[in-house]
């Protein structure tokens, strides 16, 4: 397997196949990064992991299920999970919810 020699841009869509995509995710000098592939275009994010930003995360993903258990809507919340649809695209969300008859969707 070839690495990459020059460092990819980040935070901006750049045109790129899937293999090339899954060098620069398994590549050590993005560990931290967050990846998006979709339509032929890759997304790398070098997300903000201070104080100010897990705070608001935090707050956001206890929002939801506070909001949910009111209402009584089934939830299954995700913090940090990967969705892959190999070969056609995949995002890592800081959080993402399975609300109503697809809260249990993924055993």
């Amino acid at each position: 397997m070839s690495h990459l020699q020059t460092k990819l841009l980040t935070d901006t869509w750049v045109v790129g196949p899937w293999d090339e995509y899954l060098q620069v995710i398994e590549n050590p000098a993005y560990e931290k990064a967050k990846g998006y592939y979709y339509n032929g275009k890759m997304r790398i994010e070098m997300p903000p992991v201070g104080n100010d930003h897990s705070r608001d995360h935090s707050i956001v993903i206890y929002a939801v299920h506070l909001f949910a258990s009111i209402k009584g809507i089934d939830l299954n919340g995700n913090d940090n999970c990967t969705y892959r649809k190999t070969g056609y695209s995949e995002a890592q969300p800081d959080a993402s919810f399975y609300i109503g008859k697809n809260a249990e969707v993924i055993p």
